[in-house]
């Protein structure tokens, strides 16, 4: 008895006891309820043809006042002044006695109730989906205003019309349904099919995948087809541990899946599988790193940590893509480039200030000394024991600052250019004299 009244009250098919002893209490919450009728209604209408409930300034004080309003107010409070306008008196009442707080037309209750229409509408379409013998997913992806990917989810069925009174099937039509936009982080092959089935699954649509589940792109598809295979491969290797008939096992395959079964040959190599390694699913093709090869990577590294990917394959006799994913996957080591610095010798600090004190005093005595200043650069092409900057790394878990030292005087040719007020110098290719030979072409031009 405890439990039907309980269920009776939950279901709203009778009052609770507090609405009994009070009935002013029930008359208050029917009156409410009552509010909200032409503003459901109107947001109804706005969806049903498609129309946009606001825009800027599509919520906020509503009077009923003849004047127009000073702004657009949007469709959504547009048409309730329509309403009232057209003496809907059950509107017109209820907004020249309602409180300031309880309009029911500010942008959050506007929401509510779409999503409260939403998940109605979604109910029904998933129990209809659920009484159909197949669907198909469809799914479409493209980036909204806010530069976020959008999934959109439909579904094509065959609705049976089934009529509930009667318990019978009128006909059969396809049908093809929307069901809501999904916002997704990545449009991988994996991440997408994820997405598709997990949204299935809470919306409470029965998908066990039993049919050709593909897709346009074949990352998609291919991830949908692994759960459908795995499906396929339990089904055949326990039927035929039971019956040991190839035969047998594809007779019951097409009569639980209306669909072509497997070859006996694919079901016996399945079986054999299974029994020897206790997995019925395919091995991957490509083998998995040894611990051996990793500790051999990281040794190596160890002892030389700027040496490159490449010259650790061929060192370790390792493909060099190996080489680097284990570097970055399994050690989690980064390159990270060093920082190439000239060898300073003790006197070079004394002769920079020297230097610095000398052009100030020049300027002191001459204001046009810095007009007359040649700015100059070079650059330094190695001819042997060059450093390729783009090459040199060091793997480490952090940025560790690590510098490498060369000699100024290597064999190479320097180019030199130079700019002053007046004209561009060179660009000048020339061997191993530096100042004195600069100055040179410098005077000569």
């Amino acid at each position: 008895m405890r439990a039907d009244n309980f269920i009776a009250v939950y279901s709203k098919n009778c009052q609770n006891i507090i609405q009994k002893l009070d009935s002013a209490r029930a008359i208050q919450i029917e009156e409410n309820r009552k509010k909200k009728i032409p503003i459901i209604q109107t947001i109804v209408f706005c969806g049903s043809q498609e129309i946009a409930l606001r825009g800027t300034n599509g919520y906020g004080p509503f009077s009923l006042d003849n004047s127009e309003p000073i702004y657009n107010e949007g469709n959504f409070l547009t048409l309730l002044r329509m309403r009232v306008s057209c003496e809907d008196k059950n509107l017109t009442y209820r907004i020249e006695n309602q409180a300031l707080n309880t309009t029911y037309i500010s942008s959050m209750i506007q929401n509510n109730f779409i999503n409260v229409r939403k998940k109605i509408i979604q109910g029904q379409l998933v129990y209809k989906i659920n009484q159909a013998k197949c669907l198909s997913a469809l799914v479409d992806e493209t980036t909204d205003a806010s530069r976020v990917e959008q999934l959109s989810l439909c579904v094509r069925y065959l609705d049976n019309n089934l009529n509930i009174e009667k318990n019978e099937i009128n006909n059969y039509v396809l049908k093809e349904d929307f069901l809501q936009f999904v916002p997704v982080s990545s449009t991988g092959g994996q991440n997408l099919a994820t997405v598709i089935l997990g949204t299935l699954k809470n919306l409470g649509i029965t998908c066990d995948l039993q049919g050709a589940a593909t897709g346009r792109l074949p990352p998609h598809a291919n991830h949908l087809h692994i759960t459908f295979t795995y499906c396929i491969t339990s089904f055949c290797v326990q039927r035929f541990n039971k019956c040991e008939s190839a035969i047998t096992v594809q007779r019951d395959f097409r009569r639980t899946y209306g669909t072509e079964a497997p070859t006996a040959q694919s079901i016996r190599r399945w079986h054999q599988t299974f029994q020897e390694s206790l997995c019925a699913q395919k091995r991957s093709g490509r083998p998995r790193t040894s611990d051996e090869n990793i500790e051999r990577v990281r040794q190596s590294f160890v002892r030389t940590p700027q040496k490159s990917t490449r010259r650790a394959g061929l060192e370790l006799d390792l493909p060099h893509s190996t080489v680097w994913r284990v570097l970055r996957r399994r050690l989690t080591l980064k390159a990270y480039r060093l920082q190439l610095l000239r060898v300073l010798l003790p006197e070079d600090k004394q002769k920079r200030i020297d230097f610095c004190d000398f052009i100030s005093e020049k300027r002191g005595e001459n204001e046009s000394f810095v007009s007359r200043i040649v700015f100059s650069d070079e650059a330094t092409f190695h001819v042997s024991g060059k450093v390729n900057r783009h090459n040199v790394r060091i793997w480490a878990l952090e940025q560790s600052h690590a510098t490498v030292e060369h000699q100024r005087d290597s064999p190479k040719i320097n180019v030199f250019c130079a700019i002053s007020r007046e004209k561009v110098y060179g660009p000048f290719c020339l061997p191993v004299g530096v100042i004195l030979t600069f100055v040179t072409k410098l005077n000569k031009t």
